[in-house]
This record gives C-alpha cells, sequence and structure tokens, in this order.
C-alpha cells in the first residue's frame, strides 16, 4: 500500500481520502478545515499541520482545492508540498482548474526536478462517497501507470488521455455542467428555469466556450 499526502478535504476531497483509508493506504491529511482533518484522524490518517509536513515521506502527494490559485500556494507557497517533497514522489491534481494553470504548475515543478500529473475527476460528490468517480487521467504513460492502483481507490472507470491531458479537462467541465444540471432538478430550485430553453441556452454555450478554448490550446501548440 501506498504512502499518500492528501491535501484539500471539502465535499469531493474528504470521500476521496476516506476511500483510499478504507484500500489500506497510508494517510497524512492536511485543510484548513480542522473539522475535517479530525473526521479523517479518525478514520485513521495522520493530522499534518502544513502542506510540507503532510508530503514528508509520501510516495503520492493528491490535492483537491477550489482554484488553481490554492493549489499554486499548496504545492510553492511558503509551508508548501515542495519544501519537503521527495523528488521520487508524484504529485498528482485532482482539482478541475484552468488548463494554462496545470501546464504552469507542471512545468515549475518540473524545473525544480519533482514529477507532476493533473487527474480531474468527473460525477458528484455522492459518487466520491461509493468511490465511482470517472478518473481524467493524464501525464505521461508512466505516470498513468505508476498512479492507477492508487487513482482506482478513488474511483470506477478510469479514461487514459496521456495524448491529450486538455480533452481531460473539457470533459471535466462537461461533467461538472452535468452535475449542476441534475443537483438543480433534484432539489427543486428554480425548477421553472429547466423548464425554459434558457437554462439549456447557458449549458451549452459553457460548453462551446470550453471547446473553442481547447480548439485554440491545440492550435497554438501545433504553430
Amino acid at each position: 500500500m501506498a504512502v499518500i499526502a492528501f491535501i484539500g478535504l471539502g465535499q469531493m476531497g474528504a470521500p476521496m481520502a476516506s476511500n483510499l483509508l478504507k484500500q489500506g493506504h497510508q494517510l497524512s491529511v492536511f485543510d484548513v478545515n480542522a473539522d475535517a482533518v479530525q473526521r479523517l484522524v479518525e478514520k485513521g490518517a495522520q493530522p499534518a499541520r502544513s502542506p510540507a509536513q503532510a508530503a514528508e515521506g509520501a510516495e503520492f502527494v493528491i490535492t483537491m482545492l477550489p482554484n488553481g490559485d490554492l493549489v499554486h500556494r499548496v504545492l510553492l507557497g511558503e509551508g508548501g508540498v515542495c519544501e519537503s517533497l521527495s523528488p521520487q514522489a508524484l504529485v498528482i491534481d485532482m482539482s478541475t482548474i484552468h488548463p494554462l494553470q496545470t501546464d504552469k504548475l507542471i512545468a515549475d515543478l518540473r524545473a525544480k526536478g519533482f514529477s507532476m500529473m493533473d487527474v480531474p475527476v468527473g460525477r458528484t460528490s455522492d459518487h466520491a462517497v461509493a468511490g465511482t468517480l470517472l478518473l481524467l487521467a493524464g501525464g505521461t504513460p508512466d505516470q498513468v501507470e505508476r498512479a492507477t492502483p492508487v487513482l482506482m481507490a478513488m474511483g470506477n472507470e478510469l479514461i487514459n488521455l496521456v495524448k491529450d491531458t486538455s480533452l481531460a479537462r473539457v470533459i471535466a467541465v462537461y461533467e461538472l455542467i452535468w452535475a449542476g444540471q441534475a443537483f438543480i432538478k433534484s432539489s427543486g430550485i428554480i425548477w421553472p428555469l429547466l423548464m425554459t430553453g434558457a437554462f439549456y441556452l447557458v449549458f451549452s454555450g459553457l460548453l462551446v466556450l470550453a471547446f473553442n478554448a481547447l480548439e485554440k490550446k491545440l492550435s497554438y501548440f501545433e504553430s
């Protein structure tokens, strides 16, 4: 079983970390929410006072955070992961953040001699609890192969997107849109809006923007 640092114990991160514990992995956890950390400690995790402490001795460092700025701070800021990270460790960012932020983080860590891949997830927090997330693995073939046993403790379907990590992010955007629609429909919030073309127009527009961003990104690298 692997030694893992897990940073970010929110609605998705907490059940993902819990499932890693259930599979016998050794976890060190960090979050600004002390209660979230304590709940994982009660399940067998070790608490950390900082991302740097969490990463000490870890074979894998998993981040599941709300935005790219937080991922950057956790990895490269004061008290961050890179202060104690082993060169043999693999950083796995499972947050859904801007593709260019991910690319910059991967490049920055590579410049410091570290290895990082991104694995955004699809589906909902219920799937996170059940361990049935959709895992969109982007990275080198060696990274994906190495990470797969750990990742499959949190999901039941892994799409290997080694050749196009940008596509993984677009699929993740689609999954988030689908999840938002499902939540609004099931909760009864602004249900009349679901019955109008406006709702679908908005979400279709978001998908178009995502695919346009992907096309521009690919064109940039091809030029």
